[in-house]
């Protein structure tokens, strides 16, 4: 997943964690995609260790994000 932050610039989405909000909901499709073909294993790069250089905010709410739609994403 990349260009999180720079989809919420272009789309004037206000803050950046909107930006990762429609990444995390691309994901479920794609991943629903991946089950609808019969795909079983499926890898999901999500997170650099560069990406712990920004803002503690930023690095906060993404990780809550990812825990809240992780979670949401195995109960389906």
């Amino acid at each position: 997943m990349d260009g999180n932050r720079r989809f919420a610039r272009s789309h004037h989405l206000g803050r950046v964690i909107r930006g990762h909000e429609k990444g995390f909901q691309q994901l479920a499709k794609v991943l629903e995609w991946c089950q609808d073909l019969g795909v079983r294993e499926v890898t999901v790069y999500a997170f650099s260790i560069e990406n712990f250089k920004r803002s503690s905010e930023e690095v906060n709410g993404l990780m809550h994000l990812a825990e809240e739609m992780f979670a949401k994403l195995l109960a389906e």
